[in-house]
């Protein structure tokens, strides 16, 4: 038969009602301790449907799009346009170079394309007098075609001097700075758009017996204090079966300036009664 804690202690415990009035204090705080140890236990085990329901739900704000821009070419750095947390607009300059050599290799390359366009135009015109024959007339317009090549690779390189800002978001870190020299894929900026918003949360797999997409339900952001609307918008794939929870994807419903990626709160489902 199994005692009661309580009552295994004054039997058969180091202490009794004849302990000394230290022991009797000493015995009161270990009842005391294994009285809060079975009541934790208690209520760490029981997983029933009615306890789940009232659980909070973790929720974590996070970007739809984050991402880390490079260095597409090895060179110095003219000018950072932005500082960390300030916001941007899609296709501004975040980022420049120093590529006056790109310039002068291009106003080099356009001067030939000029030199072979002539020589080519001076061909044609002989070839209509028949001065020189048809070979001489298809070199000088390969001559053309291999220097309008040239000014083309150089306008793509001249490309990579300034990096603009793929989307409207806010910068998360600066990596590199003004008049550093930097490698070619070296990491410069990490970045974000903090106009779209996803919220990131762990349900009990059990949930999916009634849980859909498109459910609505409440999150209160821990950092702002305030409620707002949310809407399942995606269900994982995969239950953890470890810990039974299945990670689901939600959406804030309408525009709130004050939120920012990395915010967490809790959210609460009308949980129906498992049967």
């Amino acid at each position: 038969m199994t005692h009661h804690p309580l009552t295994t202690a004054t039997k058969t415990g180091p202490c009794s009602l004849k302990c000394s009035p230290a022991g009797l204090f000493t015995c009161i705080c270990l009842i005391v301790a294994t009285c809060v140890f079975t009541a934790a236990v208690a209520a760490g085990t029981d997983n029933s449907p009615q306890d789940e329901s009232t659980l909070p739900v973790r929720a974590l704000l996070v970007p739809v799009v984050e991402t880390t821009l490079s260095s597409r070419m090895a060179g110095r750095i003219t000018a950072i346009n932005v500082r960390e947390g300030e916001p941007f607009k899609e296709d501004q300059p975040l980022v420049k170079f120093d590529c006056e050599i790109q310039r002068s290799h291009l106003r080099k390359s356009q001067a030939k394309l000029n030199a072979a366009k002539k020589t080519h135009e001076s061909n044609l015109q002989l070839q209509s007098y028949q001065s020189i024959g048809g070979l001489e007339v298809e070199l000088s317009a390969a001559d053309v075609q291999t220097a309008s090549a040239d000014v083309a690779i150089i306008r793509a390189e001249l490309k990579r001097c300034q990096i603009n800002a793929p989307f409207s978001g806010r910068v998360i870190e600066i990596l590199a700075h003004p008049h550093e020299s930097v490698s070619e894929h070296q990491p410069l900026l990490a970045i974000l758009n903090d106009k779209e918003l996803e919220l990131q949360l762990y349900i009990p797999s059990w949930w999916l017996s009634w849980l859909q997409t498109g459910d609505d339900f409440t999150v209160r952001i821990d950092e702002t204090g305030k409620s707002y609307p949310a809407k399942v918008i995606r269900l994982g794939a995969r239950v953890d079966p470890a810990s039974q929870s299945l990670a689901i994807t939600a959406r804030i419903e309408g525009n709130y300036t004050e939120l920012l990626a990395g915010m967490s709160g809790v959210a609460r489902f009308n949980v129906p009664d498992r049967p």
